[in-house]
């Protein structure tokens, strides 16, 4: 998937990983990796846990806190995403968390799915 930030003229790409049988859970949960994840600070590299809220169409991503063992940072939140992502020309936007990055006002993005087996 293809991230495109409102505040910074790049593009980066995140890697999702599900499991199609956990995806009727409520909150299913799953591995990302990207280099998104180092916008915070302290991330130990760049693979995350992604959580998805089906019913609000929500996917966010965190990366673990390596000081702080259970303890995570929110680094995105996508909005009107579905899983599983089989159609290459989903798309919708979304946020960046608070203090990520040294800007003033809302860190909107743009995702862009693509499938890659």
């Amino acid at each position: 998937m293809k991230i495109i930030p409102s505040w910074v003229p790049q593009t980066t790409i995140v890697d999702l990983q599900w499991d199609d049988t956990t995806l009727s859970d409520p909150r299913p949960k799953g591995a990302w990796w990207g280099e998104i994840a180092f916008l915070v600070q302290r991330a130990a590299g760049n693979q995350g846990e992604w959580e998805w809220e089906p019913a609000a169409g929500l996917l966010e991503l965190w990366v673990p806190d390596p000081d702080v063992p259970g303890y995570r940072h929110l680094v995105a939140t996508l909005d009107q995403f579905t899983l599983p992502l089989t159609n290459p020309g989903t798309a919708g936007a979304g946020r960046l968390a608070p203090g990520l990055a040294p800007v003033v006002g809302d860190l909107t993005l743009d995702w862009q799915g693509s499938l890659t087996l």
